[in-house]
C-alpha cells in the first residue's frame, strides 16, 4: 500500500478542511458582529417604543423596531445553521483523524 500517496492525499483533505473552517469561523464572527448590532438596535427601538407617549416618536421609529425585529429572527436562523454546521464539521475533521491514527498515521505540529 502506498502511504506516502495515502498521507498525501488525507493531507490535502486536512488543508481544505481548515480552510473551510476558517471561512466558516469567519462567517460565524460577522454573524456575531451583525448580532449583536441588531441587538443594540433592538434595545434601542425597545426604548423608544416606551416611551410612545412621547411626541417625537414617529411612526418611521415603529417601522424601524420591526425591520429591527424581523432582521434580528433571520439573523439568528442563519446564526443556528451555522453553529449546526460547524458542530457536524467538527465531528467529520474528528472522525477523520481518528480513523488516520488508527491506521498508524502520527501528526506532528
Amino acid at each position: 500500500m502506498d502511504y506516502t500517496g495515502i498521507l498525501n492525499e488525507k493531507e490535502n483533505q486536512i488543508v481544505e478542511l481548515e480552510k473551510k473552517i476558517q471561512n466558516l469561523e469567519e462567517r460565524l464572527r460577522r454573524a456575531g458582529k451583525r448580532e449583536n448590532e441588531l441587538e443594540d438596535e433592538i434595545v434601542r427601538l425597545k426604548s423608544a417604543i416606551k416611551s410612545v407617549n412621547n411626541p417625537n416618536i414617529t411612526r418611521s421609529d415603529i417601522e424601524k423596531i420591526l425591520i429591527g425585529a424581523q432582521e434580528y429572527s433571520t439573523l439568528e436562523g442563519k446564526y443556528n445553521q451555522l453553529r449546526t454546521q460547524l458542530t457536524t464539521f467538527s465531528g467529520l475533521i474528528t472522525s477523520q483523524f481518528d480513523k488516520l491514527r488508527s491506521q498508524g498515521i502520527r501528526f506532528e505540529h
